[in-house]
């Protein structure tokens, strides 16, 4: 077991460590999809379920086995609810076998996901992240049976020496560096007039410098086996600027520009970096008691549940994204099967920005 480096902490600004994704035009940062925190009505809501309880969203979640309802509406649910949604992604064959991942935010949310559906494709993890007690659990949420295949490090991915500690983890227990995703990721709802240089500074670190120190190790290990793939988990806010949390925005914008570059310069090496832009995801980061609803409500006024019914209605899907919607587009951009896809930014926000780049 790989147990290094920090204890959890909060970053500047409140909002707790956790995967990215959007923001533009509303209530749309959510840092890493999750079942948890928000109560059932909410979650129902978020995920195209009207009305519905929170045991009932239990029963179909599929967290752990491939349940026959998965993608189906809990019973009870409205007729008008009764469509498909999203479920648990089952394994497909992605070229991914015995592959070696690198995933920060790899605890909760869309890195938990993306964790959950890499190992299902056979490939090996190295889950980052600051809490050694929440990476110990990820790892054995994952596969509890095989430890072998799902190892863990605890640093803080905003250090320099960051890119070259996980790098090198990786190499001595995998014996190789194949894939890498830069999930991690955090924010929290406060005004333009009222950033501060600090917070400025802490977007810039987790959204720029850590993704650039983890590619500047990983990737000339990849181009030495003649192949390789990043995903950077950007945000809708990076094409969009929304106005919860400018540093977030701009910084997010740097690094879809981190990854063009980084992707022109290594596509002809078979390293091919992309970047996912999500909208709002039901996650964590949102429904947490003091996550970004909170916030919302508290420095807006109005009603939890009305800020997450305002998130929603500002889709053209109507609701906010489950965790393994984002992860699949993730997963596929690390595999095989993504050969031909180089310096995109590919939106996974449910519409979010009406434009078409």
């Amino acid at each position: 077991m790989w147990i290094e480096g920090l204890s959890s902490h909060r970053l500047p600004g409140g909002a707790r460590e956790s995967g990215a994704d959007g923001e533009s035009g509303g209530a749309r940062e959510s840092g890493g999809g999750g079942e948890s925190g928000g109560g059932g009505d909410q979650v129902g809501f978020l995920l195209g379920y009207a009305n519905v309880s929170e045991p009932a969203i239990e029963r179909s979640s599929c967290s752990r086995g491939r349940s026959a309802r998965c993608g189906q509406a809990p019973e009870g649910a409205p007729e008008e609810a009764q469509r498909p949604t999203p479920g648990r992604i089952g394994a497909m064959d992605l070229g991914l076998r015995d592959r070696a991942c690198i995933l920060t935010g790899g605890s909760r949310g869309i890195g938990l996901e993306v964790a959950r559906q890499l190992h299902a494709e056979g490939a090996g993890l190295l889950l980052l992240g600051r809490d050694e007690q929440a990476l110990a659990a990820a790892a054995e949420d994952v596969d509890a049976s095989d430890t072998a295949a799902v190892k863990w490090l605890a640093l803080d991915v905003t250090g320099a020496d960051a890119g070259e500690r996980a790098a090198g983890a990786c190499l001595e227990h995998f014996g190789r560096l194949d894939a890498l995703v830069n999930n991690a990721g955090t924010s929290s709802v406060c005004a333009i007039d009222e950033l501060t240089d600090e917070d400025w500074q802490a977007q810039w670190k987790i959204n720029v410098l850590a993704p650039m120190h983890l590619m500047r190790a990983a990737v000339p290990q990849m181009v030495k086996g003649g192949w390789g793939r990043v995903v950077n988990v950007c945000s809708s806010s990076g094409k969009r600027p929304g106005q919860r949390n400018v540093a977030y925005s701009v910084t997010k914008a740097a690094e879809l520009s981190l990854s063009r570059a980084y992707a022109d310069a290594y596509a002809q090496h078979g390293v091919l970096v992309n970047a996912v832009t999500p909208g709002p995801v039901a996650s964590e980061l949102w429904l947490e008691p003091g996550g970004l609803a909170d916030q919302t409500v508290q420095a807006r006024g109005g009603t939890r549940q009305a800020v997450l019914e305002a998130a929603a209605a500002g889709l053209p899907i109507r609701r906010l994204a489950g965790a393994e919607e984002i992860a699949a587009v993730i997963v596929f951009l690390c595999s095989e099967r993504a050969s031909n896809v180089a310096g995109a930014a590919w939106s996974v926000d449910g519409g979010a920005v009406p434009v078409i780049i």
